[in-house]
Formats: structure tokens, sequence, C-alpha cells
């Protein structure tokens, strides 16, 4: 009844009358908001302040309500004496203080809606796990490449016609062009796509294991394998990378 711009009713008095604390009232006045009930305008005798109105849906909605307060206050503390009653009162305002503060705000619940949301996006796909997949068996065909002349070493001096520490240069070039390649892969990750750096490096380590497959001569060995040291080397952070 006391609702209204001649009685300048502010959210102070609500938290005062109802007993509660400043963030609680805030809550509920507003719910009581969205839905209609109650409108918040500008103080005539404070501008820092507002005033509560109720809506003719909270004229007819607000009564009852109370009725049904009391009548459960009624209920609740009968038989109580009035130092019982106040320490239900406190209670039942803690009560209702720590509900909201699990509930939390409007805002915290579009926070939490959208961190849902975000989480729902980032989960794992069948093409990420493709894409993985293929990054990962291109690195352990570079892996595989550092040690996988080494049985044919003897066949290699037999046919070139070189000592085995000559020979020895097919595995330890490979390793050593691996090596200088990590750090230059990162500035070409910084410069190109994954996917253009991963068909490169794919058709460059091709590209080598082919020449060493024809190779006529040592030589011409060797700089194959420095193709596919090259190629291999941009794998191998790739996987990291992704």
């Amino acid at each position: 009844k006391q609702f209204g711009p001649e009685h300048e009713v502010t959210q102070k008095d609500v938290e005062h009358y109802l007993n509660l604390r400043s963030s609680t009232v805030t809550h509920i006045l507003a719910r009581a908001e969205e839905n209609g009930l109650i409108t918040r305008e500008k103080s005539l005798k404070d501008s820092r302040a507002k005033h509560l109105s109720v809506t003719p849906k909270g004229q007819n909605l607000i009564p009852v309500f109370f009725s049904v307060l009391d009548s459960i206050e009624n209920k609740m503390t009968a038989g109580m004496n009035e130092e019982e009653r106040q320490l239900l009162k406190r209670l039942l305002s803690q009560a209702a203080d720590n509900l909201t503060d699990e509930k939390g705000s409007k805002g915290d619940v579009i926070l939490k809606d959208k961190s849902q949301s975000m989480a729902g996006h980032s989960a794992v796909t069948r093409r990420d796990i493709l894409v993985i997949g293929i990054v990962v068996a291109g690195a352990f065909i570079a892996i595989l490449n550092q040690t996988v002349l080494s049985p044919a070493l003897p066949k290699l001096m037999e046919d070139f016609q070189i000592t085995a520490g000559t020979a020895q240069w097919v595995t330890t070039i490979y390793m050593l062009v691996n090596g200088i390649m990590v750090p230059v892969t990162g500035f070409l990750i910084d410069r190109f796509s994954t996917r253009k750096l991963f068909i490169g490096s794919m058709c460059i380590f091709m590209v080598g294991t082919l020449v060493c497959a024809a190779a006529p001569s040592f030589a011409v060995l060797t700089a194959a394998r420095v193709l596919q040291a090259m190629g291999a080397g941009i794998q191998l952070p790739l996987v990291a990378y992704v």
C-alpha cells in the first residue's frame, strides 16, 4: 500500500522490511520488474535513488503473495515465543541470501551459458582427429627415415665404392638438417598456414625419396637425403603446433 511516488519507497526500505541483504533484494526486485509487477523510477527527493511503484498487475498479485507469506509464517511460528520467531526469521534470511549467491545474477547465468556453449564448440570433432592422425603419420615417417638406411650402409659402400666413414653421412646429414629445420619451421609457421606447410613439406620429402631411389651416385644420394630431411624437419614441429 505504501508503494508509490507520494511515499517514496526505495530498495533500502524493502531491505529493512524483509530483513534481507542488498544483493538478495536487488535480485528479487529485478525479477519482479522483469515480470511486470513493479517499476523503478527516479526519486523526486534524491536523484541518485529510485522509488518503487506497483503496476496494476502487481497490485493484483503482490497482496496475494504477502497473504500467503503471512499464512505460512503463522503456521511455522505457531506456539513459538518472540525470541524463537526472530531466530527463525534470521535463519530463513540467511538461507535466502545463500540461495541467491548460489544462483547468481542474470549476468552470471548468461556467462555460464556462454562458457558451456564455448565448451561445446571446443569439443574434438572427427575432422580434428583426422587432421591429427595425418600429421602424426607424417612425423612417424620422418622419424623412421632417420635410421632407415643404417642396415643398407654395407650395400651402399659396395655399390658406390666408398668407405664406412663416408657412407654414414646419409644418416648424419639427415639428422643434422632435421635439427636445422626445427627453428626454421617456427619462422615458417608465422607466415604460412598449417595446411600449406604440411603439403609443401610432404612434397619436398617425396621428391627427396624419389631422387634417393634413382640416385646414380653417392653425391646425388646425399643431396636427396638433404631434401628428405628438409621436408621431415618441418613435419616434426607441426605435430606439437597442431
